[in-house]
Formats: structure tokens, sequence, C-alpha cells
């Protein structure tokens, strides 16, 4: 029992992606082993999965092939991959190379222009894409509604009270984080005031109304920049605690599809996930098991950082 109690309570599961098939693919390119069993772990996920092959592995072809297969399932509809601005037009050429019948619809440096950008953004809207391609900037231009970012506000601020009273608890009531703490919640109010104070554009379309349902991101290390608040600031290699305005607008539509899916729609694709901080899986994990840390009880990067030093030890 103390063994198995120490040893064997976590299994660590095995994706076996050998008989495979996937329609539409090019016959002058098959999937090599690794690739079927990336692809299997992307479906038996459900689609939050962190692909972290090393350069060279195939990591296009394995995103391409997983898209075209959760949409054959019927688990997709209309995928979204964000990638780096210049490879957007080679990442067309690839898919194209590897499934020649797909509909693609990738966006060139005039899709966002001041005269093209709500023509092109209708198109994405109204289209019956297998795959829609955007560079990182053009991605987060397209917004979230006000009312859904009001409301994505709302649940950080619930976040970040929960926090609070799991510090209190712990006998820290004065303690650093207790004030970041409630330094954030004061700027999450501040954004709530703003944007419900702001005159409302009616014309645009929002991110919601484009009928996409997953992301793909490629070189995701790119989002890793995710604010988070923690007590640990005497410790070198957390990153940048403020976070970026990309990562965020990011993560807000992540959960809006995560809440929508019933907690998928979200692929990362990056050779490295973490290069030099522990802060880094903790914004992995925010992204792809979000549900799985509230579960936990994971309210803040220290309450994460206590348990996988338990999990460690």
């Amino acid at each position: 029992k103390l063994y198995n109690d120490t040893f064997n309570a976590r299994v660590v599961p095995k994706y076996d992606g050998k008989n495979l098939s996937i329609n539409g693919t090019n016959a002058l390119k098959p999937l090599r082993e690794h690739q079927k069993n990336v692809i299997q772990r992307v479906i038996s996920s459900g689609g939050n999965t962190l692909i972290s092959h090393a350069v060279g592995a195939g990591k296009t072809y394995e995103m391409a092939a997983s898209a075209m297969k959760l949409k054959q399932l019927g688990l997709v509809n209309k995928p979204v991959f964000v990638v780096p601005k210049t490879l957007v037009a080679q990442w067309g050429v690839e898919f194209h190379d590897y499934f020649p019948t797909a509909r693609l619809l990738v966006a060139d440096d005039g899709s966002f222009s001041p005269d093209n950008r709500k023509v092109f953004i209708n198109r994405i809207a109204n289209g019956a894409y297998d795959a829609v391609i955007l560079s990182y900037e053009q991605f987060e231009k397209v917004k979230m509604s006000d009312s859904y970012t009001e409301q994505f506000y709302r649940e950080q601020i619930d976040e970040v009270i929960a926090a609070i009273e799991d510090e209190r608890a712990s006998n820290n009531k004065n303690s650093l984080s207790v004030k970041e703490l409630e330094k954030k919640r004061k700027q999450l109010q501040y954004k709530i005031d703003k944007l419900t104070s702001k005159a409302k554009d009616e014309d645009n379309i929002t991110f919601e109304q484009l009928g996409i349902d997953s992301i793909f991101v490629d070189e995701a290390h790119n989002f890793k920049n995710l604010e988070y608040v923690t007590n640990m600031n005497n410790i070198s290699g957390l990153g940048n605690k403020q976070g970026s305005a990309r990562a965020f607008d990011l993560y807000t539509k992540v959960r809006y599809l995560q809440q929508l899916n019933n907690g998928r729609g979200i692929v990362f694709a990056t050779a490295t996930p973490v290069m030099n901080s522990m802060s880094e899986m903790y914004v992995m994990q925010k992204y792809l098991q979000p549900d799985l840390l509230k579960s936990l009880g994971i309210n803040s990067f220290d309450a994460w950082a206590k348990q996988f030093g338990e999990v460690v030890n």
C-alpha cells in the first residue's frame, strides 16, 4: 500500500495514433508515428493540449492535421490559427500542401487595413472554412464584446477575492500578497468602470460573432507573459508579473471558448514551453487547465507554487 500510494498513484497516459486516419491528407506526405500520437493526444484531451516537440518535429503538420481531424469528428467547426506575422503566408502554403482540398482563409498584410478590416472580419464570420490563419497582431485586433469583457473582469475579481481570503486564512493578513491582490482588485474594478462608461460601437463585429470555436497558437511561448501576483519577490527569474496586453487578450478568448465548449478550445505549440522559471508552468496551466486549478482551490501563483512544491518533495 505504501509503495502504491507513493509511486503508483499517478499514471502518465500514452497516446497511440497508429490506427489514426485523416481524410484529405496528401498521400505523398504521410504522418510519422510521433505526429499521429500527438494528434491522438489532442483528440483525447478534447482540444486542450500543449505540443512541445522540438524544432523540426513537424508541429505545423501536427496542428493542421489535429484541426482537420477534430473537424471531421464534429468536435470543431471553425478553428483559427494564430501565428507569427512572418509565418502567415508560409502557414497557408504548408497547410494546403498537407491538405490540398482544405478551404482556408489566410490573412495578408492588407486584410486588416482600415479599408479592409470589416470586410475581412465579415468573411471570417460568414464563411465555412476549415481554418482561418491570422497573425498575432491581427488576432488581437478582433476584440471580445464589452459585455463579455465586463463579465470576465468580474470573474477575475472573484478569483482575486478568493486568493485574498486564502492568504488571510493562512494568517498572512498583512502580507505583500494581500496588498498586491487588493491592488489588482482595484485595477480590475477601474477597468470595469472605464469599460462601462465609454461609448459603444455597434458596428464592430466581435470575436464571439465569428463562429470560431478553437484556437491553435504557433510559437506559443510568445504568450507566456500572463499577469500574476506573488509574495515571492525575493526569487529571481519569475518574469514580468504585470503581463502583456497580448497574453491577456488571448486568455480572455481562451476562457470564453472553454466556457462555451465544456473546457476545451486551445492547442499550444512551442519547442520552449518553459525556459527559466516555474511561473511559466503556472501560466501554461492557467491557459490549458483552468478548471483543474479551480477544482484544486488554486487561486493564485503562490497557492500553485506551494502545491507544486509539495508534489516535488
